[in-house]
């Protein structure tokens, strides 16, 4: 960057401007919208469907500015989402109060939010009744979610002692929903509120292998991406750990699905 802009400058300036070629990306229409949604949910009726985009199209074009900077965060991938758990059995008020995280909210806002949600007929509700877990040789089934089993390394699915209440079992109902859609998860809590236990009551159920990774301050790219084994008292042997292989196996498989696109 010239020093004759200064340092609050933007570093795009009018020379570099005529180097680049822009596209500009039209936003999707509603009926665009409403068929990718289709077709990447079809178990999602149509009526749903189209609640779900009438209730993003009012928080982005709210006249609250919070409300709008909200609805931004309403993306055709959260909105598949939310679809997508809709299918599953979770009502549309549940789904998208899950999706926006609105238990994380300001009071001000989270009110805001949820009145506007009820005019729209998406009101949240509180399920009722016990949920059960049903496990049989090839499947999973917690509540409505329900998927096959993974199968793995016998060495490696997780055996620890659990005991269900009504609670842990919502939770891992809607951990395995997001599970079975192939979406990531992510937790977070204080230390000692039951994350790990929760996850590796998932993963013996489904008869997932787990990998463990641990992250902290003094962590570093080399302990992260190799492991060290001793096959015999003589030697040591340097391998790839499970994270340095999953990022292996996304590249591969990117790079193969790149080119069969040709």
């Amino acid at each position: 960057i010239n020093a004759e802009y200064g340092d609050k400058a933007e570093w795009m300036a009018s020379e570099l401007l005529g180097m680049w070629h822009y596209h500009h990306h039209q936003p999707l229409s509603l009926k665009e919208q409403f068929s990718i949604l289709k077709t990447l949910c079809p178990e999602t009726r149509k009526e749903q469907i189209a609640q779900i985009q009438r209730i993003s199209e009012v928080l982005r074009s709210h006249s609250d500015p919070v409300l709008v900077g909200i609805g931004n965060t309403l993306t055709l991938r959260r909105l598949v989402s939310v679809c997508r758990s809709v299918a599953g059995g979770v009502s549309v008020g549940n789904a998208i109060h899950t999706s926006l995280l609105t238990r994380f909210m300001p009071p001000l806002t989270r009110q805001s939010l949820t009145s506007t949600l009820e005019g729209l007929g998406a009101a949240q509700s509180t399920p009722q009744g016990d949920i059960s877990v049903n496990s049989d040789s090839n499947t999973l089934t917690i509540g409505s979610a329900s998927m096959e089993k993974l199968k793995g390394q016998k060495e490696l699915i997780p055996s620890t002692l659990f005991y269900e209440n009504n609670n842990q079992l919502r939770i891992l109902e809607s951990l395995l929903r997001s599970l079975s859609h192939g979406e990531n998860i992510l937790l977070v809590g204080n230390q000692g509120v039951g994350k790990n236990k929760l996850v590796d009551r998932l993963l013996e159920l489904v008869e997932a292998s787990r990998e463990y990774l641990q992250l902290h301050r003094d962590s570093t790219v080399q302990s992260i991406t190799v492991q060290v084994c001793v096959p015999d008292k003589y030697r040591y042997v340097y391998l790839g750990s499970f994270l340095y292989w999953t990022i292996w196996a996304f590249f591969l498989n990117f790079h193969v699905a790149f080119w069969n696109s040709f």
